[in-house]
């Protein structure tokens, strides 16, 4: 594990935006979970790379985009099943793998890397853990045949809103009858085998499908070698073929783009979450 040095924490401009000692100190919290992320991937002979405005930060800032306030890392499928399945005994608190399935409140399709102890409040209301965290998403493959992979994408497509329907109608039952029935994680299971039907060893194609179903399409010939390059204080694994992912995704990713005031999470490095939301809470009444 890289620490980082006093220095590091002190307060700063970048592209006109002021990164405070506050923002380094989280910053901090999601590098020390990240490596985590890269002790068990290494140990255990798993790829992960950097993503999203992660990528774009490396190659740009050989950082955090200045105004970012996460690390999306991603992996193919199959690592990413094992990983799931390695975390929990890998992990020691107080970091944790959260997922659908182990927080019942929890309802994205892809997991995070957290640490408690900490705080990462979006909704004060909800009851998921909010810690702060390191996002892992996962690319699933996709037919090669453009008429299947349009029925392939239209099934995710209705699955997924019926996935959002149960979120929204188990907002509304007794948090008791939520805790008992098994209705989530047999939506979510079914989910992730529709997912699960195509594998890289078949298809050249990928897609962050469980993020978005309309997720841009890209060759698997992006990822077959790993780079190293400078994130911070530490480096991060990228896809050597990150330019064009970017390009797809991007266009001119070299242009920076303020995405400043895009969300209002409050994060806290030194209280646990449960602190942080009472006090959002008596702070509104």
């Amino acid at each position: 594990m890289i620490y980082p040095s006093d220095d590091f924490f002190k307060e700063e401009v970048r592209d006109n935006f002021l990164v405070t000692e506050e923002i380094k100190k989280t910053w901090a919290v999601q590098i020390e979970l990240v490596q985590k992320l890269l002790e068990i991937c290494n140990k255990n002979n798993l790829k992960c790379w950097a993503d999203s405005g992660t990528l774009i930060g490396i190659i740009r800032d050989k950082g955090f985009i200045p105004w970012d306030n996460d690390i999306d890392m991603v992996m193919m499928r199959e690592d990413y099943d094992k990983l799931l399945k390695i975390a929990p005994f890998e992990l020691e608190d107080p970091y944790f793998l959260q997922t659908c399935y182990s927080d019942l409140n929890y309802r994205r399709k892809f997991a995070r890397i957290c640490k408690s102890g900490t705080a990462a409040i979006f909704d004060a209301k909800n009851k998921e853990r909010q810690c702060i965290f390191v996002d892992i998403f996962v690319q699933d493959a996709l037919p090669k045949d453009l008429s299947m992979m349009g029925k392939h994408i239209l099934k995710i497509k209705i699955y997924k809103e019926i996935c959002n329907l149960y979120s929204c109608i188990s907002k509304k039952l007794p948090n008791s009858w939520s805790v008992k029935n098994s209705l989530k994680a047999k939506l979510y299971n079914n989910f992730d085998k529709i997912l699960r039907k195509y594998d890289t060893k078949s298809s050249c194609f990928i897609a962050s499908l469980s993020l978005s179903v309309h997720s841009y399409i890209k060759h698997l010939k992006y990822y077959r070698e790993t780079l190293y390059k400078d994130f911070e204080y530490i480096k991060l694994p990228v896809p050597a073929g990150y330019d064009d992912l970017l390009h797809i995704c991007y266009g001119d990713y070299m242009t920076p783009v303020d995405y400043s005031k895009r969300d209002g999470i409050v994060f806290d490095t030194e209280n646990d979450e449960k602190i942080v939301k009472k006090r959002i809470l008596s702070s509104i009444k």
